[in-house]
């Protein structure tokens, strides 16, 4: 592995615990209901009936079945492909809850599942429909578009481009979903379209709001001496907040060198001592 890499790989993992401060919202709460249903499905309730009454099949709408689109979501028939999709909704969902917001992460995850819903009613026949399959493509592909060329560290000291994990993870997640019949394909489509689309036109609302934050007038200057003034007129002049903002919304935060870490830091810790 190279030094680069590894550098990468270790801005990476030091980018993790600061960024557990900020609450997520959306991603507990989905991975909570998902795994309660399952147990529901394994203790209390027959499979079937959970599967009847949140999964959504044709007719559902007529009969006045409104919600079953909606709580389609949470129910699964595959306890592997149900251990699939919280994998990928907890690698990669808390990573956009913090870029996009809550918020606009929940709608995501509903704007994905209507997507595929959508699509079910032309390629699904009268299969059921059910599962979290489209919200976890479309992380997958919102992740893959965003931060493709990132490292990512696997186990034994594998390094891949997180675009090739993402493709390697959906591909098992296609296939897996595929043992249910052709009709999981809407979940594909559905997830590719809005995972696509957020993430080409959501703006990210971590630097928007930081950005917002920063106080209105910069701090006076401390005094130069002549001498070190003259000295660093040949040196490089520092890099802005908002430069560092704009950097990690188009390229990440790992993309930061050591410098632009250091005045981030300093910029953060003033804020909190206001």
């Amino acid at each position: 592995m190279s030094d680069g890499v590894r550098e990468r790989v270790s801005d990476r993992r030091e980018e993790r615990p600061a960024r557990s401060r900020s609450r997520l919202r959306v991603l507990p709460w989905l991975v909570g209901v998902l795994a309660l249903v399952q147990y529901l499905q394994w203790t209390v309730v027959q499979p079937a009936d959970v599967q009847g009454a949140l999964g959504f099949t044709r007719g559902d709408l007529d009969a006045g079945r409104w919600w079953t689109p909606i709580t389609a979501l949470v129910v699964h028939d595959s306890l592997s492909l149900l251990l699939l999709n919280l994998y990928v909704l907890v690698l990669y969902g808390w990573r956009l809850e913090r870029l996009w917001g809550s918020s606009r992460h929940l709608g995501l995850v509903l704007a994905s599942t209507g997507a595929a819903w959508a699509a079910h009613l032309f390629v699904g026949g009268a299969t059921p429909f059910f599962g979290a399959s489209a919200a976890a493509f479309a992380m997958l592909v919102a992740t893959a578009v965003r931060w493709g060329e990132e490292p990512q560290l696997l186990l034994g000291g594998i390094v891949v481009r997180a675009r090739w994990l993402a493709v390697v993870v959906g591909t098992m997640v296609l296939l897996t979903g595929l043992e249910s019949g052709p009709s999981f394909l809407a979940h594909l489509i559905g997830g590719w379209l809005v995972g696509m689309t957020a993430v080409r036109i959501l703006p990210p609302s971590v630097a928007r709001a930081a950005r917002a934050a920063a106080p209105a007038a910069p701090a006076p200057e401390p005094a130069v001496p002549p001498r070190a003034r003259a000295m660093a007129t040949n040196v490089a002049p520092a890099p802005t907040i908002d430069q560092i903002l704009d950097k990690i919304s188009a390229q990440g935060i790992g993309q930061l060198t050591p410098e632009e870490r250091q005045l981030l830091d300093e910029h953060s810790r003033r804020l909190r001592d206001r």
